[in-house]
């Protein structure tokens, strides 16, 4: 007899309120329990979490719920095939990418990442400490640019131009 089984599926998501190395265990411990998750990595600097899963066992409902359940918040997790990623997918998306200054951290890339995921419209964001850049894919019928440089503003940390 031979089972069928989905092609893994590599999902990076965001989650809001880890303070230390525990917090990233708990949230890594949380999901890897999860029925057809295969793998996991949490990073603290960046807060996001990366999960390889079985998209025919596992819901983007469940990995939210359980990260939940872990006392964290989780961003938007979206799973091909499911109706809200063909919505986005009909939506055209924007990427920038700009100079971020004042950031000596990971805890100031953290900073910048959750502002700007933080905004409605924002897919993703990639803040890389070494080069000061910032990536941003978005949704620019919901955000502009100039939102974008503001929000990082407003964690404390220039744009350059």
């Amino acid at each position: 007899m031979t089972t069928t089984q989905s092609r893994p599926l590599e999902l990076d998501f965001a989650v809001d309120g880890m303070t230390c190395a525990s917090c990233v265990r708990r949230v890594e411990q949380a999901l890897v329990k999860v029925d057809g998750v295969h793998d996991v990595s949490v990073n603290l600097a960046t807060e996001r979490a990366h999960v390889s899963i079985d998209p025919g066992i596992v819901t983007a409902e469940q990995l939210t719920e359980t990260v939940s359940k872990a006392g964290y918040t989780p961003g938007t997790i979206a799973l091909p095939g499911a109706s809200l990623d063909l919505a986005l997918a009909a939506e055209p998306a924007g990427e920038v990418t700009f100079d971020i200054e004042g950031m000596t951290c990971a805890s100031c890339v953290r900073r910048v990442e959750v502002a700007l995921d933080k905004l409605e419209g924002v897919r993703s964001s990639s803040v890389n400490l070494a080069t000061e850049r910032a990536t941003v894919t978005f949704d620019p019928a919901k955000v502009q640019v100039v939102t974008l440089a503001k929000a990082v503003e407003a964690a404390g940390y220039g744009v350059a131009a």
